[in-house]
């Protein structure tokens, strides 16, 4: 098996295509490599010699593959993370870059689409102010009009919201209020 900058060539495959397991070879790369370095592009990887090894290695010398190759992308998305431009801000929040539409689509970039479960009853508007319940792990609802109907409705282990109504603490402290 050959083995060319870290990486091993697959078997019994004609060299213009098993040249491509190299990061940053295409197909142009690969037959610009084998006709520089006089190689015949159909021979079988399985028939490449050492000597033939070595002029291939030497011929990727000019070309940034592999390692380089990665390093050098990464500083570029790295740079324009730091500017803060809109290409570094959507690389940050892992949407898609080149002006893709988001509205649908873009499942690559944005991950499974995950449904987030309500628990308990939300009652009232958000836009009366912030009452209502925090579950353990970070949900929040709101309630106003109908905050002494919920003491029974949401389980135990939620912490009640401070707000301009006087409330705080747990469901539990809330129900000895109540009755």
């Amino acid at each position: 098996m050959a083995r060319l900058l870290g990486v091993d060539l697959p078997r019994n495959k004609a060299m213009r295509v098993a040249l491509r397991a190299i990061y940053g070879v295409g197909a142009k790369v690969a037959v610009d490599v084998l006709n520089a370095a006089s190689i015949d592009l159909n021979k079988n990887s399985n028939e490449v010699t050492e000597e033939d090894i070595k002029i291939i290695r030497q011929v990727l010398e000019s070309y940034t593959v592999e390692g380089d190759l990665r390093r050098e992308i990464a500083m570029n998305i790295k740079r324009l993370r730091d500017l803060g431009c809109y290409r570094g801000v959507r690389h940050k929040k892992g949407l898609p870059v080149r002006g893709q539409r988001t509205h649908t689509n873009a499942r690559t970039r944005k991950g499974v689409i995950t449904n987030v479960a309500s628990v308990g009853i939300r009652v009232g508007s958000a836009n009366r102010g912030l009452a209502g319940w925090r579950s353990p792990n970070g949900f929040v609802a709101n309630f106003c009009d109908f905050r002494e109907a919920l003491v029974d409705f949401v389980p135990t282990g939620f912490e009640i919201l401070d707000d301009d109504l006087g409330l705080g603490g747990t469901w539990e402290d809330r129900k000895k209020q109540a009755s």
